[in-house]
């Protein structure tokens, strides 16, 4: 009976680790990376800022977005490259 427990634990554990084999190949194969759009709430949470300060950003084309209406939308990686752009490294 303990063989059989051991047995089933193996094959649970390779059952899992073939589901993560070919999670990791299908992000390899994709040929485009995923794209993700942030609203402002998500924006200013990411930049830790205020809605007034993501507008003054937005308004002096600091970070570029996407209008559809009343909402506004940022992708992750503009938010990222802005980031980098702004990054400073400490006096010793």
């Amino acid at each position: 009976m303990k063989e059989l427990e051991e047995l089933r634990a193996g094959i649970h554990s390779l059952n899992s680790s073939n589901k993560e084999i070919l999670k990791r190949l299908e992000q390899i194969q994709s040929p485009e990376p995923k794209v993700v759009w942030h609203d402002i709430t998500g924006v200013c949470s990411m930049l830790m800022c205020s809605t007034r300060t993501f507008l003054k950003y937005r308004q002096e084309g600091l970070i570029p977005y996407t209008q559809i209406g009343s909402k506004v939308y940022v992708r992750e990686s503009d938010i990222l490259s802005f980031l980098d752009k702004h990054n400073t490294n400490p006096i010793a």
